[in-house]
């Protein structure tokens, strides 16, 4: 039975791969060995396993606790545990090699305690509901409805968003150790964007598809920039011989966040889960891992802004 799922993961991913295109493919790879090869070998020449080692670890511990078919798999086998951990390590295969490599075995180990550990977890993330409804209340104040995403993204990541953001803190002893939870919870927050609205809630807010992707890009970056204004002014008093690094750092989140909404509208069909946008997220980032790959972002975001507002004109009933 084992077996049987490791061979359904692996059709799985063949279908994931057939839709994205062969192109789009190739494109990932590339970027993405460019990033393993210089990327993340430099990181690790510079001691900074053990920051890696937390985003990875922290990456497994989101996938696991949003898990969907952990009562299927109960279900249906006698150990789903081996499922989990295969998958898993699969997942992380490449960046263990990476650091066995560069002799970071204690990382390694910790790596792979942590991922057991986190495995034998079989059951949902959930809290009572009087604390949900406390916190329904907290994220209903601080968020605007065009940010509605926000609403139910963070109703579900909320514990995984605080954690990454007090490791900010927590970390600032390490220059990388304040921009990479930024980064994670960046990459979070774009996955709120996965999955599209019906056509009755995009025309609810009675805006033309201009001005409604141009206020919700706009808000999307002051909330996500004002929440983390006190990281920003951390980093500032502890590097501030650094200082232009974070404000790369800001404008990558900044254009980061307007990339995800406007691929999303690029692709919008009602009621639609867009989980193949995910790869022209991962290939955005990673165009950030190099100098001369800088100017790709911002090609793709004039190209996808073009699409988005064309194919939210066949949806939205107020024209400029």
């Amino acid at each position: 039975m084992h077996i049987f799922f490791l061979k359904l993961n692996i059709k799985r991913i063949f279908r994931t791969l057939k839709v994205i295109g062969i192109i789009r493919v190739i494109i990932l790879a590339f970027m993405f060995l460019l990033f393993y090869f210089v990327g993340f070998s430099s990181l690790l020449d510079n001691n900074k396993t053990y920051i890696i080692s937390l985003l990875i670890v922290t990456s497994i511990f989101s996938i696991h606790i949003n898990r969907k078919d952990k009562k299927f798999l109960k279900s249906i086998l006698v150990n789903s545990y081996f499922v989990y951990i295969t998958q898993y390590l699969l997942i992380i295969l490449p960046f263990l090699v990476a650091m066995l490599i560069s002799s970071q075995y204690i990382p390694v180990l910790l790596i792979l305690f942590t991922i057991f550990i986190i495995s034998l977890n079989n059951k949902n993330f959930e809290f009572k509901s009087g604390f949900q409804e406390r916190f329904k209340i907290i994220n209903f104040r601080i968020l605007n409805s065009l940010n509605f995403e926000w609403y139910s993204g963070l109703r579900q990541n909320w514990f995984l968003v605080l954690v990454v953001y007090i490791c900010s803190f927590a970390l600032a002893k390490y220059e990388l150790g304040i921009i990479i939870p930024i980064a994670i919870n960046a990459l979070i927050i774009t996955s709120f964007y996965m999955e599209s609205e019906s056509e009755l809630l995009l025309n609810g807010f009675m805006l033309s598809a201009k001005k409604y992707l141009v206020k919700k890009i706009v808000k999307a970056i002051v909330l996500f920039n004002l929440i983390y204004s006190p990281v920003y002014l951390l980093y500032v008093i502890i590097y501030y011989e650094h200082f232009f690094f974070i404000i790369f750092v800001i404008f990558a989140v900044s254009i980061l966040l307007p990339f995800s909404i406007l691929t999303k509208y690029s692709t919008y069909e009602p009621n639609q889960l867009l989980k193949g946008n995910i790869i022209l997220i991962v290939i955005f980032c990673l165009c950030f891992t190099k100098p001369f790959l800088f100017p790709i972002p911002i090609f793709l975001i004039i190209r996808n802004y073009i699409k988005a507002l064309n194919n939210l004109k066949n949806y939205m009933y107020v024209v400029d």
